[in-house]
């Protein structure tokens, strides 16, 4: 009793303020030790199934419930998260429940639906739907990719068409982070692989926030874009190429270089036909000839009915005779020459031109001479550092590249303000500070270099020195 009595006459000293004080602490306190151990004692719990939608986390939560398995969804939403030792058991229960069922349907289509009493279109429907749910699920399988959706264009050959219009498709994907082009390329080969006939060209492929990866007509990103990718890639690699090649010489923080690149990312397709002369082979011979014999005679003799019968001799007459004979020979040989036809199709790129600008910094040049430096020394120096440059980047004159190196002063960039400055502070009436501006020499400094308004200098502010 006596430790009590002593205990209240203590907490009687303290006054009610200082006990409604005490007993807010103490009220945190015990609220503060009440929850970590709920939460130190709180079952584990570990994933069941992720990257679920809405649907199926709202199915599996149904079955969970009604076998008494108590469960949790993930902050993402994505996931269900059951107690440790759980999952097995709950996994067995969703499988003969058919859980998790996605929305995708596939081939598993034509199980569910009879064969008697369908049409042509209505299996055309099916077949479809069955293709897009397959894609779907062979998309979902890349990673970085979380759910995609396929919609394919096409129709059917009629009996007045005289050909087959080209088929399409597009695809809506939902990624982890930040889609990448050759995240687009992939989904493109596959689905183009999927349908007969369908070119990778002529799939689009976008987000579902709305950015366009690529689109219908495109070999890959908009040309626009490629080229001014590539571009700013070769320029950069370009600067690199140039600023390892010089740094060891006058260090990183005594050059600037920059660099612009001009490419042609045109696509070129060329066609080749070699043929080799010594390589022939006799195909045909046509030979001709021909055999002609001609003669004339005139005699002084008049013509009768008894020279023209054979069975007389016939004097020969005292006229003139000639005889006349051609001979001719042509032949006319085909030969069957070897040949080489080689078709190239070039998509990458060739640089047209490369412009480099160099600034040096002079005193560091000066300063690598030596004790007596000279401005004729720099200018070795800087013809150096030129060809080093030149080297390093592929140089080429017969293209139009251009380069010029300059030394120059470079100017000291400011450290930022001194911690000794001057701060004057209004007052007012009363005594109490009321604005305060800085002044004297950092407030000049401040208004030279950034043009903003900066009270002038006044010694009849009271200062007070940081």
């Amino acid at each position: 009793m006596q430790y009590v009595s002593l205990l209240v006459n203590a907490l009687a000293q303290l006054g009610a303020r200082r006990l409604i004080v005490l007993g807010l602490v103490g009220a945190f306190v015990f609220g503060l030790l009440t929850t970590g151990t709920y939460y130190l004692n709180r079952p584990v719990r570990e994933p069941l199934y992720t990257g679920l939608d809405a649907e199926d986390i709202n199915r599996i939560g149904r079955v969970l419930s009604e076998v008494g398995i108590p469960y949790d969804v993930s902050v993402g939403g994505d996931a269900v998260l059951v107690d440790y030792g759980n999952a097995a058991q709950a996994r067995m229960i969703l499988a003969e429940k058919g859980l998790p069922k996605s929305d995708k349907a596939g081939y598993e289509l034509f199980d569910q639906m009879g064969s008697l009493g369908l049409t042509s279109f209505m299996q055309q429907v099916t077949k479809v739907r069955a293709l897009e749910g397959e894609l779907a699920r062979t998309i979902e399988l890349l990673e970085g990719i979380r759910s995609a959706r396929v919609h394919l264009g096409q129709k059917g050959e009629g009996a007045f068409r005289s050909k087959a219009d080209q088929p399409t498709a597009s695809v809506v994907i939902k990624t982890d982070g930040n889609a990448k082009e050759s995240l687009a390329s992939s989904v493109r080969q596959i689905v183009a692989s999927a349908i007969p006939g369908l070119k990778s060209e002529q799939v689009t492929v976008m987000t579902t926030d709305g950015q366009t990866l690529v689109s219908g007509g495109e070999t890959g990103m908009a040309e626009p874009d490629r080229k001014l990718q590539l571009e700013q890639r070769v320029a950069e690699e370009t600067r690199q190429s140039a600023e390892r090649a010089i740094s060891a010489m006058v260090g990183l923080t005594n050059l600037r270089v920059s660099v612009t690149a001009q490419l042609n990312a045109d696509k070129r397709q060329t066609t080749e036909t070699n043929f080799d002369p010594e390589s022939k082979i006799e195909r045909s011979l046509k030979t001709v000839k021909e055999s002609q014999e001609n003669q004339n005679s005139t005699g002084s003799e008049t013509t009768s009915v008894a020279q023209n019968i054979p069975q007389e001799p016939t004097a020969p007459s005292g006229g003139d005779s000639s005889r006349e004979k051609k001979d001719r020979k042509e032949e006319t040989a085909n030969y069957e020459l070897n040949s080489k036809q080689v078709a190239v199709e070039s998509v990458g790129y060739t640089i047209e031109r490369l412009s480099l600008s160099i600034l040096l910094n002079k005193q560091t040049l000066l300063k690598s001479q030596g004790a007596a430096p000279d401005e004729a020394k720099l200018v070795n120096q800087v013809q150096e550092i030129e060809s080093l440059v030149r080297s390093a980047v592929g140089f080429n004159e017969k293209r139009g590249d251009s380069i010029k190196v300059v030394a120059a002063d470079f100017i000291a960039e400011d450290a930022g303000p001194r911690f000794r400055r001057h701060v004057a502070v209004h007052r007012n009436p009363h005594g109490q500070p009321r604005h305060a501006h800085q002044c004297g020499e950092f407030a000049d400094r401040l208004r030279a270099r950034s043009g903003s308004w900066a009270p002038p200098r006044s010694e009849s502010h009271p200062r007070v020195q940081i």
